[in-house]
Protein backbone atom coordinates (compact mmCIF):
# COMPACT_ATOMS: atom_id res chain seq x y z
CA UNK A 1 0.00 0.00 0.00
CA UNK A 2 2.20 2.63 -1.37
CA UNK A 3 -0.05 5.45 -0.84
CA UNK A 4 -0.36 4.80 2.80
CA UNK A 5 3.03 4.28 2.98
CA UNK A 6 3.92 7.48 1.82
CA UNK A 7 1.65 9.06 3.65
CA UNK A 8 3.18 7.32 6.79
CA UNK A 9 6.42 8.36 6.29
CA UNK A 10 5.45 11.75 5.56
CA UNK A 11 3.76 12.24 8.71
CA UNK A 12 7.42 10.61 10.46
CA UNK A 13 9.20 13.57 8.30
CA UNK A 14 6.71 16.63 9.09
CA UNK A 15 6.77 15.43 12.81
CA UNK A 16 10.48 14.94 12.85
CA UNK A 17 12.59 16.63 10.07
CA UNK A 18 15.93 16.48 11.18
CA UNK A 19 16.00 12.96 11.52
CA UNK A 20 18.70 11.20 9.02
CA UNK A 21 17.02 7.86 9.58
CA UNK A 22 13.48 9.31 8.20
CA UNK A 23 15.30 11.08 5.55
CA UNK A 24 17.26 8.27 4.34
CA UNK A 25 13.84 5.99 4.23
CA UNK A 26 12.11 8.87 2.23
CA UNK A 27 14.82 8.66 -0.14
CA UNK A 28 14.78 4.98 -0.42
CA UNK A 29 10.42 4.65 -0.50
CA UNK A 30 10.94 7.42 -4.17
CA UNK A 31 13.54 5.28 -5.70
CA UNK A 32 11.87 2.35 -4.89
CA UNK A 33 8.64 4.08 -6.60
CA UNK A 34 10.77 5.64 -9.31
CA UNK A 35 10.12 9.12 -8.54
CA UNK A 36 13.17 10.92 -9.43
CA UNK A 37 12.06 14.24 -8.54
CA UNK A 38 10.96 13.50 -5.26
CA UNK A 39 14.09 10.80 -4.63
CA UNK A 40 16.64 13.96 -5.40
CA UNK A 41 14.74 16.04 -2.73
CA UNK A 42 15.14 14.01 -0.07
CA UNK A 43 18.83 12.67 -1.16
CA UNK A 44 20.00 16.35 -1.09
CA UNK A 45 18.00 16.85 2.44
CA UNK A 46 20.04 13.88 3.65
CA UNK A 47 23.68 14.89 1.92
CA UNK A 48 22.88 18.42 4.24
CA UNK A 49 22.83 16.56 7.19
CA UNK A 50 25.20 13.58 6.51
CA UNK A 51 28.02 15.22 3.71
CA UNK A 52 30.68 12.75 4.39
CA UNK A 53 28.38 9.42 3.66
CA UNK A 54 29.83 8.70 0.24
CA UNK A 55 26.33 6.44 -0.39
CA UNK A 56 24.25 9.42 -0.58
CA UNK A 57 26.57 10.79 -3.62
CA UNK A 58 26.69 7.50 -4.86
CA UNK A 59 22.89 7.89 -4.52
CA UNK A 60 22.63 10.65 -6.66
CA UNK A 61 24.57 9.10 -9.32
CA UNK A 62 22.68 6.83 -9.75
CA UNK A 63 19.63 8.91 -9.93
CA UNK A 64 21.60 10.59 -12.66
CA UNK A 65 22.18 7.60 -14.45
CA UNK A 66 18.82 6.38 -14.50
CA UNK A 67 17.48 10.25 -16.49
CA UNK A 68 20.82 9.22 -18.87
CA UNK A 69 22.92 12.63 -17.53
CA UNK A 70 25.69 10.62 -17.43
CA UNK A 71 27.86 14.08 -17.15
CA UNK A 72 26.15 14.60 -13.72
CA UNK A 73 26.17 11.57 -12.31
CA UNK A 74 29.87 11.22 -13.31
CA UNK A 75 30.20 14.04 -10.83
CA UNK A 76 28.48 12.66 -8.33
CA UNK A 77 30.33 9.53 -8.31
CA UNK A 78 33.77 10.96 -8.43
CA UNK A 79 32.05 13.02 -5.09
CA UNK A 80 31.20 9.63 -3.71
CA UNK A 81 34.99 8.05 -4.52
CA UNK A 82 36.79 11.27 -3.15
CA UNK A 83 35.08 10.28 0.29
CA UNK A 84 35.50 6.66 0.30
CA UNK A 85 37.74 5.53 -2.99
CA UNK A 86 37.74 1.44 -2.04
CA UNK A 87 34.65 1.11 -3.04
CA UNK A 88 33.23 -1.14 -6.05
CA UNK A 89 30.05 1.05 -6.74
CA UNK A 90 31.01 3.91 -7.57
CA UNK A 91 34.13 3.04 -9.61
CA UNK A 92 31.82 0.21 -11.57
CA UNK A 93 28.73 2.94 -12.58
CA UNK A 94 31.07 5.47 -13.91
CA UNK A 95 33.39 3.33 -16.18
CA UNK A 96 29.49 2.44 -16.89
CA UNK A 97 29.16 6.02 -17.66
CA UNK A 98 31.67 6.56 -20.36
CA UNK A 99 30.50 3.46 -21.95
CA UNK A 100 26.99 5.24 -22.40
CA UNK A 101 28.36 7.87 -23.47
CA UNK A 102 30.77 6.15 -25.81
CA UNK A 103 27.68 4.01 -26.82
CA UNK A 104 25.43 7.14 -27.85
CA UNK A 105 28.57 8.79 -29.89
CA UNK A 106 28.59 5.56 -31.91
CA UNK A 107 25.29 5.39 -32.75
CA UNK A 108 25.71 8.92 -33.80
CA UNK A 109 28.63 7.95 -35.69
CA UNK A 110 26.80 5.37 -37.25
CA UNK A 111 24.04 7.66 -39.06
CA UNK A 112 27.23 9.43 -40.65
CA UNK A 113 27.34 8.97 -44.48
CA UNK A 114 30.70 10.33 -45.27
CA UNK A 115 33.64 7.55 -43.95
CA UNK A 116 36.34 9.72 -42.96
CA UNK A 117 33.54 11.68 -40.60
CA UNK A 118 32.39 8.50 -39.63
CA UNK A 119 35.66 7.37 -38.83
CA UNK A 120 36.83 10.41 -36.55
CA UNK A 121 33.23 10.29 -35.01
CA UNK A 122 34.24 6.55 -34.24
CA UNK A 123 37.38 7.65 -32.74
CA UNK A 124 36.40 9.91 -30.43
CA UNK A 125 33.50 7.91 -29.16
CA UNK A 126 36.59 5.18 -28.59
CA UNK A 127 38.60 7.81 -26.71
CA UNK A 128 35.39 8.37 -24.34
CA UNK A 129 35.44 4.63 -23.93
CA UNK A 130 39.16 4.35 -22.64
CA UNK A 131 37.77 6.61 -19.66
CA UNK A 132 35.91 4.08 -18.58
CA UNK A 133 39.03 1.91 -18.50
CA UNK A 134 40.94 3.41 -15.36
CA UNK A 135 37.25 2.84 -13.15
CA UNK A 136 36.66 -0.79 -14.09
CA UNK A 137 39.98 -1.57 -13.17
CA UNK A 138 39.21 -0.10 -10.05
CA UNK A 139 36.23 -1.70 -9.69
CA UNK A 140 38.31 -5.17 -10.62
CA UNK A 141 40.80 -4.84 -7.64
CA UNK A 142 37.51 -4.45 -5.14
CA UNK A 143 35.46 -7.48 -6.53
CA UNK A 144 37.74 -9.67 -8.80
CA UNK A 145 34.49 -11.80 -9.38
CA UNK A 146 32.58 -9.30 -10.89
CA UNK A 147 31.17 -10.96 -14.27
CA UNK A 148 29.79 -7.58 -15.67
CA UNK A 149 33.10 -5.73 -14.68
CA UNK A 150 35.36 -8.54 -16.93
CA UNK A 151 33.03 -8.65 -19.32
CA UNK A 152 33.22 -5.08 -20.03
CA UNK A 153 36.95 -4.46 -19.95
CA UNK A 154 36.86 -7.72 -22.13
CA UNK A 155 34.32 -5.73 -24.72
CA UNK A 156 36.00 -2.16 -24.54
CA UNK A 157 39.26 -4.04 -25.15
CA UNK A 158 38.43 -5.91 -28.14
CA UNK A 159 36.72 -2.56 -29.26
CA UNK A 160 40.11 -0.81 -29.21
CA UNK A 161 42.03 -3.18 -30.72
CA UNK A 162 44.09 -3.91 -27.44
CA UNK A 163 44.18 -7.87 -28.08
CA UNK A 164 46.84 -8.54 -25.21
CA UNK A 165 44.64 -7.41 -22.75
CA UNK A 166 41.16 -8.71 -24.34
CA UNK A 167 42.62 -12.28 -24.26
CA UNK A 168 43.52 -11.85 -20.92
CA UNK A 169 40.07 -10.69 -19.96
CA UNK A 170 38.36 -13.03 -22.01
CA UNK A 171 40.15 -15.94 -20.31
CA UNK A 172 39.24 -14.49 -16.68
CA UNK A 173 35.52 -14.44 -18.39
CA UNK A 174 36.33 -18.40 -19.13
CA UNK A 175 37.75 -18.83 -15.97
CA UNK A 176 34.89 -17.81 -13.64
Amino acid sequence: DTVNAEAVLMEGYKAYPDTLDIILQATQFYLDANNSEKAFEFVHKAMEMDPENHILYLVEGSLHMKLEDYTKAIESLKTSLLKNPAQFESNYNIGLCYVSIANEMLNEANLIADNKQYELAKDKAFEEMKKAVPYFLEAEKVNPTSVATLEFLREIYLKLKMMPEFEAYKAKVENL
